[in-house]
């Protein structure tokens, strides 16, 4: 069963200013914890299991080190503005350790 999480004021502003887009963050026990912002349509498909990838680049490479991918359906491709995890190391040490334990 999937938690709440409630986001830190300074994330939640963050989250609010964005036109649509996405943010990670990790809660106080290391849980990734991914805020998203879409059009209705958008989320619907999400809430009815659509599939969703997570890209992580390089950060030192690429400013747009993250991207979500919304598959909203097998010809229509949704790809919100991605973020930069340059100053996110804590969330990106966190997805690299979730990614390598699961299976």
């Amino acid at each position: 069963m999937p938690e709440y999480y409630f986001p830190k004021s300074e994330v939640l502003e963050y989250i609010k200013a964005l036109s649509y887009g996405f943010y990670l963050e990790t809660d106080e026990n290391g849980k990734v914890a991914v805020l998203v912002k879409l059009e209705p349509a958008i989320m619907d498909s999400i809430i009815n299991g659509c599939g969703l990838s997570i890209v992580i680049r390089n950060p030192n490479l690429l400013r747009r080190s993250c991207t979500l991918y919304v598959y909203v359906s097998q010809m229509i491709l949704f790809m919100p503005a991605g973020m930069n995890l340059v100053r996110r190391m804590k969330c990106l040490r966190a997805l690299i350790k979730l990614l390598l334990t699961s299976h």
